[in-house]
This record gives C-alpha cells, sequence and structure tokens, in this order.
C-alpha cells in the first residue's frame, strides 16, 4: 500500500469520524463502511438565518438527515425522522475559554426512550455538544490534517449534554461510540413528559475536569444534534438563548 492510498484511507476514517460523532477513531478502529469522498461532501442547504450567523451542517453518510430552522434567538428547531444530523459552529472569540454556559431547550415529541450505553440503541431528541481541540499527537496530527482537507472539524475530547435516554437526570455516561473521547451528560431523560421550555445550566470545565481527568483547552465548536436512526419514530425539539460566560 503506498503512502497516499493509505493517508487517503486515514482521511476517510476522521472525516466519517466528524459526520458521525460517534464513528471511533485510532490505530484499532474498523474501517467505516462504505465511505466515499463523495458522501463524505454531500451536505443539504441550510436556511439562511442559520448559514448567515456561522452554522454548518453535518449528515451521516447512508442516513436521513435531521432537519434545522429558525435561530437561535427565538428557537432553533430540530427534528428528524428515521434520522440523524449535526449542526455545528465555531465558538465567537467572547465564548471559547469560558467556564460556564447556558441555554433554554424544550422537546415536543420524540420515540420511546433508548439506553444511551449501547451503540445502536442510543436515539435521543436533542443533544447539545462542545467539541475541543485535539491533543498534540501524531495521530492527532492525521486527524486534524484529515480534517482541514476537507473542511470538516475533526475534535479531540467530546462533551455531550442530552435530553432523551433511560437513564435518570444526572447520569454520567461514557459515550458508546467514543470510549476515550466522549462523556453523556444526562440533563433530561427522555421519560420526562414533553412540553415546556427547560433553562440549564452547566459548568464547563468542571464537566471536562470530571470526564477526562484534566482541566479543559478551550472549547472550539458547539453542536446540536438528534438521533432517531435506531429505533422508528419522529422527534420534534428547540433550543434557544445560547450564552457562554464566567
Amino acid at each position: 500500500m503506498t503512502l497516499g492510498t493509505s493517508y487517503a484511507r486515514l482521511a476517510h476514517r476522521a472525516i466519517a469520524w466528524a459526520l458521525a460523532v460517534g464513528l471511533p477513531l485510532g490505530p484499532a478502529a474498523a474501517e467505516p463502511r462504505d465511505v466515499q469522498p463523495t458522501q463524505v461532501a454531500a451536505q443539504s442547504p441550510l436556511p439562511a438565518e442559520l448559514s448567515d450567523a456561522g452554522w454548518r451542517l453535518l449528515e451521516l453518510p447512508g442516513k436521513p438527515p435531521a432537519r434545522f430552522s429558525g435561530s437561535e434567538r427565538t428557537g432553533l428547531q430540530v427534528s428528524a425522522d428515521g434520522g440523524v444530523g449535526f449542526l455545528y459552529r465555531p465558538l465567537a472569540d467572547g465564548e471559547a475559554g469560558k467556564a460556564r454556559m447556558s441555554w433554554h431547550w424544550r422537546v415536543d415529541s420524540a420515540p420511546p426512550p433508548s439506553d444511551l450505553s449501547v451503540k445502536g440503541a442510543d436515539d435521543r431528541p436533542l443533544a447539545i455538544h462542545l467539541w475541543f481541540p485535539e491533543e498534540n499527537s501524531f495521530w492527532g496530527g492525521l486527524k486534524s490534517a484529515a480534517g482541514a482537507l476537507f473542511d470538516v472539524p475533526v475534535p479531540g475530547k467530546v462533551l455531550t449534554y442530552v435530553w432523551g435516554g433511560t437513564q435518570a437526570r444526572g447520569e454520567k455516561l461514557v459515550n458508546p461510540h467514543l470510549r476515550d473521547d466522549g462523556v453523556l451528560i444526562v440533563l433530561r431523560s427522555g421519560r420526562q413528559a414533553p412540553g415546556g421550555w427547560v433553562r440549564e445550566q452547566i459548568d464547563i470545565a468542571a464537566d471536562f475536569q470530571m470526564g477526562f481527568g484534566y482541566p479543559p483547552p478551550a472549547a472550539a465548536y458547539i453542536a446540536i444534534s438528534a438521533d432517531s436512526d435506531d429505533r422508528p419514530g419522529r422527534s420534534l425539539a428547540l433550543v434557544k438563548d445560547i450564552r457562554f460566560d464566567g
């Protein structure tokens, strides 16, 4: 195998990881199935109100996309019907490095909750992710270079705040797709009755220290997702008033 071929395979694996934010990427990782460069590049248009605010869309190849509309101010609507998708944007200068974050969110409908700790059964109507830069390492350099090649961010560590699942509020789980690099924190159980705005406030620094055992670097991206590709059913949720402080 030539060096160019080997690098291309690494690039495809890195991009597939970024698109899924849940496919493990590392020397022992399995090759993702049927990931081709044309699939990596495919993205659906976003409403102008979102794209003008710096949001971009990541879709999982071979899966129906989640849909996003509205705005952070009035309510960013997230819906999925047997699909999955991620909306992301880089953090602004006044947001990156802040220790705390708050927002309002609501879930109006969702399929029956499933176990977030089980890969292939971890659907959720709404999640907010913080993506942190890749650590300095040879493998991290390859991931970052591959992401730059296709203009897709490839995060290092990931904190995921979830509304959904069978777990109780406050439970902290290893991300089943990112066992070394991802932590799930359940803020609202999927058993909670739908409807009504709820305000959340989280301590980014404390959660990162808890999850990974060292102080966090400045977060680089925020992402919002819905995932309903494992169990049948449609979800509808909203997020607004995302703020960073401290």
